[in-house]
């Protein structure tokens, strides 16, 4: 056992651990979505739970991202850096217009209304006509506060304080203001850039000992299940302060799960590295992002299907396959910016 840990040490966070660990979350945040709206456990624990699925998948995505810029940045320096606008922010910023202009069309073919103020609040920040497209306005702010934190700040410590800061003002002002599911999962984002400083210390610490690695995760098994459940009931009878304390445990939750992902991908990774997860890792984006198609054509009108198991095979395959179809185009338009610029 140790010596198959020892050699998870290494790859845990690997190029190809994280494409099939994309693959299994995108397949689980396409769950979260289809299994509710299919009816199959309504009424049932199993509800909920699925409908989980999508802010504590989240978290894990919000996790890689701060992970590998933080993981790119160490490795470029300023070079990464002085290129950060153009290869990630401008990227996604295309892919945001290119997913307007998408489901613009969509909703237009299947008839339903937009308005002029949802389409400029889908190409900055705020009621998207994107399926799930708040996702990306929440990766542009924080990839814009990661920017400007490490530009201007040159101190490593107060550089990730000061990004701490900003991302948990956000969260504050996401509590009083917004829908759970914009702030809930975003200390995924500050945990990645925090355990890519700290890697091979937490590596050295959590691989000292077998004993060490199941104690840890014991402790955030059960840790995730209490603030799971305060999330859930919440327990405090006055409404304003119950809502506050619930969105607290969620967003520990799901800080709480990422820590968990990380443990099993540790212990038992390898078992998932499949090419099966590989393929869909590499599509999780465009799964992501275009299940909002299948979800509602087979919803509503002609082809509704009223059959809940049929239901979620149906928009599974067809999401699966919308997404091969449009992979080259999503990695056109990703990747215009970095042609524009004469860039690598």
């Amino acid at each position: 056992m140790l010596q198959s840990l020892a050699v998870s040490q290494k790859e845990y966070l690997s190029k190809n651990q994280t494409t099939a660990l994309k693959g299994m979350l995108a397949l689980c945040v396409l769950l979260c979505h289809v299994v509710p709206a299919s009816g199959v456990f309504q009424g049932s624990i199993l509800s909920p739970l699925f409908g989980s699925l999508g802010y504590l998948s989240v978290a894990v995505f919000f996790f890689l991202s701060g992970y590998g810029i933080a993981v790119q940045y160490q490795a470029k320096k300023e070079y990464y850096l002085k290129t950060f606008l153009k290869n990630r922010v401008a990227s996604i910023y295309c892919l945001t217009l290119f997913l307007t202009i998408l489901y613009g069309v969509f909703r237009i073919l299947v008839g339903v209304r937009f308005s002029l103020f949802e389409i400029l609040q889908s190409l900055l920040i705020g009621n998207t006509i994107v399926s799930n497209g708040w996702y990306l306005q929440i990766v542009l702010l924080f990839y814009i506060l990661w920017y400007l934190t490490t530009k201007h700040i040159k101190d490593e410590q107060a550089r990730y304080a000061a990004l701490c800061v900003a991302v948990l003002l956000y969260m504050l002002i996401g509590m009083l203001f917004l829908a759970h599911f914009w702030f809930q999962s975003s200390l995924g984002f500050l945990l990645g850039v925090f355990w890519q400083r700290n890697k091979q210390r937490l590596d050295n610490w959590l691989f000292f000992s077998r004993k060490r690695v199941f104690a840890v995760l014991s402790i955030t098994v059960i840790a995730f299940c209490i603030t799971y459940l305060l999330a859930s009931k919440g327990f405090i009878p006055h409404k304003a302060i119950s809502a506050i304390f619930r969105s607290v445990m969620s967003c520990l939750s799901a800080a709480l799960f990422v820590v968990l992902v990380l443990m099993f991908n540790m212990l038992f990774g390898k078992v998932f590295n499949c090419n099966a997860l590989q393929f869909v890792g590499k599509l999780s984006m465009e799964i992501y992002v275009l299940q909002g198609i299948p979800l509602h054509i087979f919803k509503t009108g002609k082809l509704s299907i009223g059959n809940g198991w049929l239901y979620i095979v149906c928009v599974i395959a067809v999401t699966v396959l919308l997404s091969i179809a449009m992979h080259p185009i999503i990695q056109f338009v990703t990747n215009i910016p970095k042609k524009a610029q004469g860039g690598p």
